[in-house]
């Protein structure tokens, strides 16, 4: 494979070393939060490394230091987007916060917003969201299962990659 190739993957390269990284952090050490920034410190040198091995066969000087920026800030991009992935669910909860915080001029007493945001609401619009989407049914005061084993399959094969990218703290 050319050199230029190998530059232009380089950013590829460092994500995949971040989330290798933050995989064996995560689960080795238990912690999260250290888990993301050694993936990303990791990720960061693989990029660079990759880069500086590669760039040094560059026409120009010109070239060489145009690169640089762009193999960056790409990194950059895909790093963001890993950690909003695996934060999507603090994220969305936020967003809602803030969004429900704009409409209300005047504010909004910390009664209404732990009233709002109880487990029982967030339980109550759950069970809405699967029971509009015919995953399960209310009948004689029970909430079913609709499609039982495509559902499962789902569950099963998220709470496995909810296992690999963050397991549970101890």
């Amino acid at each position: 494979m050319s050199s230029a190739w190998l530059t232009t993957l380089a950013p590829i390269t460092g994500i995949v070393v971040n989330a290798a990284l933050q995989l064996l952090v995560a689960h080795t050490m238990r912690r999260t939060g250290l888990a993301i920034i050694i993936g990303f410190v990791g990720g960061l040198a693989a990029t660079l490394i990759q880069t500086a091995s590669n760039i040094s066969q560059a026409t120009t000087l010109a070239d060489a230091i145009a690169v640089w920026p762009v193999v960056v800030l790409s990194y950059l991009g895909l790093s963001y987007n890993y950690w909003v992935f695996i934060n999507l669910n603090i994220t969305s909860l936020r967003i809602r916060t803030l969004r429900d915080l704009l409409h209300q001029s005047q504010g909004v007493p910390l009664s209404q917003l732990t009233a709002q945001y109880s487990v029982e609401e967030m339980l109550d619009r759950r069970l809405e969201r699967l029971e509009h989407g015919k995953q399960i049914a209310y009948a004689d005061g029970r909430w079913q299962l609709v499609s039982g084993r495509v559902l499962l399959l789902l569950h099963r094969t998220l709470g496995v990659m909810r296992a690999i990218v963050l397991p549970a703290s101890k």
